[in-house]
């Protein structure tokens, strides 16, 4: 049953591709692993996944996709998210993305995070640390028993006859998981979440950065969307 524990954090992953971002001097990849391996946490999962999403090269004049990454952060909430996925504005650069029940064997889990965003001339990061999950009493008590890092950098690519977003993820999860399910084996353990892991991380961070290539398409080529997304978070 610790394997229904990496599988229940899979699912939290399958959103997090979102759209958020982090300063690259923050903590690079190295120290984020130490930090997870000074944890002392049982079992261990890292994973990574890198996609590339072609946008369409016509747009309306002095428009281009760099203009579209460089947009304020705010407006990443109108972004369609996977799996139904909420995300709201908690400040500046900081939103919570909160995924409706999602059905788990017997369990409905609906994993909510808190994600930090950074933007740079040249990439978006995403960053997350903090992961709740609400549900059953059980589903509940996991929280406390696990601790994971997420990253996700956005960049692109802006030419007259290449357009292209390109994303590259990396998670790293540690679980301790309350008797009796600490006695599978680790290798097992750390196989089975790995490899689930990886193709929720692969398939989600797809539809992410697919459906950002077609808001892309519908911005550059829609004066009127422009303008409506430009007034919803204009200064009152």
């Amino acid at each position: 049953m610790k394997i229904s524990m990496l599988l229940l954090l899979y699912i939290i992953f399958i959103n997090l591709p979102i759209n958020l971002s982090f300063t690259y001097t923050s903590i690079n990849k190295k120290s984020i692993k130490s930090m997870i391996l000074s944890m002392g946490y049982d079992t261990k999962v890292q994973v990574s996944s890198s996609f590339e999403a072609k946008c369409v090269l016509a747009s309306d004049k002095d428009i281009s996709l760099t203009n579209y990454m460089q947009l304020p952060v705010e407006q990443y909430v109108c972004i369609k998210m996977p799996l139904n996925a909420v995300l709201t504005r908690i400040d500046s650069n900081r939103f919570n993305l909160t995924v409706p029940p999602v059905r788990f064997f017997n369990f409905d889990v609906s994993p909510s995070l808190i994600c930090k965003v950074t933007q740079s001339n040249e990439a978006i990061l995403i960053e997350s640390s903090d992961c709740y999950l609400r549900g059953s009493p059980f589903v509940e008590s996991l929280n406390g028993c696990f601790n994971m890092l997420i990253r996700t950098n956005f960049k692109w690519i802006d030419s007259s006859y290449r357009k292209s977003i390109l994303s590259n993820s990396n998670i790293y999860v540690e679980v301790d998981p309350p008797a009796p399910f600490k006695y599978f084996g680790k290798t097992i353990l750390e196989n089975t979440g790995s490899l689930a892991l990886s193709i929720a991380l692969r398939q989600i961070e797809n539809a992410f950065v697919t459906s950002l290539s077609k808001d892309y398409e519908k911005w550059a080529n829609d004066r009127n969307y422009r303008n409506q997304r430009a007034g919803r978070f204009s200064p009152k």
